[in-house]
């Protein structure tokens, strides 16, 4: 027996962010909570939802890759002989800026299906979840802490050696493989299978060995590249939330690594090494730098007439003494990577390399002791020897662009800097901190 309309009052139960009825054409009829948080964004523009087409209403509230299966699960709840209520988190539109820093809102959308004289109808329950999400992602970030060290602890010593060794061995061929250009449509489907395929080892040699946390990154990395190079028209745009799981699979192995040397080091009573996780850290500060570093990224590019995109991990593993010269190091060596590095549009497009740029900025627990940072992107090279042939000058302030100038700052932290470069296809900036800083720093 079909079910009658929902009576307002309990449709309007517990209800905190917004409640739309949307009718079998897909048009909003009513709307519960007009002044509603999760369409601030709509409402604030002063559009009349009633009458308007719930496509137009979702596109500046859903990320655009998420638009259309929502559409569809939309038009499946109208049929007659679908039943229930479903439920489903939505990624949020955000600009590149929010998304480099791990800021990307999440909504929540239940869905439910009703008759009255019109026929069917369905309610739209849209609520803000994106602090329950971050609070649960940072939770689990601490049981795949607790989970990564619990299986080095019980893996056999001279497999999990030789494990972890192929393992890094293909996460450096798979950057590698990403910074290929790859212009034509089948070339970067090619590209993606084969990252996946290279990928398949590593899953397979921590399933092997007990190592899951190692394993589900790598299988729902894999997952991702075969969804991408499946599609008809699969863009560069949606490799970005790839490439940050790439570099949370490569800090894995790391501390995969690091792990492994501390168990050796109990095992024959050597003094354990601090924990890196109990460094003080000032929580705002790695949100805060990657959001301005990539609006740094998207302003200095936009007047050089190139276009980049920025990736930035694990700077909530650098302890809170280092935050202060490291914040303008970051910000010099990517002006660095724009001006030197990144070729304008049309010039990047002549060479067959996509269009838009790449600079990654990450930073690890090194397992030698102490922290890296690199600092890499695609662009043009460098010339190394003509940079070490600029001098200093000590009456001016520094553009930063040149090698000594780069090297003095890491030095006054007590660390060293490598430089590698390949012409017309990368550089890649590597910086060494010890653990601690000396007390003359």
């Amino acid at each position: 027996m079909a079910a009658g309309p929902i009576p307002p009052s309990r449709l309007l139960q517990n209800i905190e962010d917004a409640l739309l009825v949307v009718g079998a054409d897909l048009v909003i009829r009513d709307v519960a909570n007009f002044s509603a948080h999760a369409l601030a964004a709509v409402s604030a523009r002063g559009r009349n939802l009633l009458g308007e087409s719930i496509e137009a209403t979702i596109s500046p509230l859903f990320a655009p890759h998420e638009r259309a299966g929502f559409l569809a699960r939309l038009r499946a709840m109208l049929d007659p002989l679908h039943e229930g209520v479903a439920q489903h988190t939505i990624e949020g539109a955000a600009p590149i800026a929010v998304r480099a820093a791990g800021l990307t809102p999440y909504y929540e959308v239940t869905i439910r299906r009703y008759l009255d004289d019109s026929g069917s109808l369905l309610s739209l329950y849209i609520r803000d979840v994106s602090d329950r999400l971050q609070l649960r992602r940072a939770l689990s970030l601490v049981r795949e802490e607790r989970d990564l060290a619990l299986a080095v602890l019980r893996s056999e010593p001279e497999a999990l050696y030789e494990y972890l060794r192929s393992a890094l061995e293909t996460l450096t061929l798979v950057q590698s493989l990403q910074r290929l250009p790859a212009r034509a449509v089948e070339a970067y489907r090619s590209k993606l299978r084969r990252i996946a395929g290279e990928l398949q080892q590593v899953a397979q040699g921590a399933r092997t060995l007990g190592i899951d946390v190692v394993a589900i990154a790598a299988e729902s990395v894999m997952a991702d590249l075969r969804r991408v190079a499946d599609q008809a028209a699969p863009s560069g745009e949606e490799f970005l939330p790839i490439a940050t799981a790439l570099d949370t699979l490569f800090r894995q192995l790391v501390a995969a690594s690091h792990d492994m040397e501390l168990r050796e080091g109990s095992l024959q009573t050597a003094p354990a090494a601090p924990e890196f996780s109990r460094v003080p850290c000032d929580s705002d500060w790695p949100a805060d730098v990657s959001v301005r570093l990539a609006e740094r990224v998207e302003s200095v590019s936009l007047e050089r007439g190139s276009r980049a995109t920025l990736t930035v991990t694990g700077l909530e593993q650098l302890p809170a003494f280092y935050h202060r010269g490291v914040e303008p190091l970051l910000f010099q060596l990517v002006d660095n990577a724009i001006q030197l590095g990144i070729e304008p549009t049309a010039e990047r497009e002549a060479g067959g390399k996509p269009s838009v740029g790449h600079i990654n900025v990450s930073c690890s627990v090194s397992p030698k002791g102490g922290y890296e940072l690199l600092v890499s992107d695609d662009g043009q090279g460098l010339d190394v020897a003509e940079i070490r042939r600029k001098p200093v000058n000590d009456e001016a302030p520094s553009t930063g662009t040149d090698i000594p100038f780069l090297q003095d700052l890491v030095m006054r932290m007590g660390g060293t800097i490598g430089v590698s470069t390949s012409k017309g296809r990368y550089t890649r900036l590597r910086i060494q901190l010890p653990r601690e800083l000396s007390p003359s720093v």
